[in-house]
């Protein structure tokens, strides 16, 4: 059995609360920001690896979509490439 949209989103959203629980500026008393970035990079790695599965089981499913509802955006090719800007193995950058 496919998974369904209200799937997808309850995934997607348990990324995108992973990412407001740690806004900008929660590790930089005394610890930098290392530890946000890193956990940034994290979650955009299992929200890309959950996106290729759910595009195999699913032949309809919007990467692009589900990328966006879990914060992540990806960048237009040719934008100059900005501190914090993650790239995928398919040569893509997000935000």
């Amino acid at each position: 059995m496919s998974m369904s949209r209200k799937d997808y989103l309850a995934f997607a959203m348990m990324i995108r609360g992973g990412l407001k629980e740690n806004p900008p500026g929660a590790w930089e008393k005394g610890y930098g920001t290392w530890p946000r970035t890193m956990l940034r990079a994290q979650l955009l790695s299992l929200a890309w690896d959950m996106a290729e599965i759910f595009s195999t089981d699913n032949p309809n499913f919007d990467e692009d979509r589900f990328m966006a509802s879990c914060g992540f955006d990806y960048i237009p090719e040719g934008d100059k490439r900005r501190p914090g800007w993650i790239k995928f193995p398919d040569g893509r950058w997000a935000a």
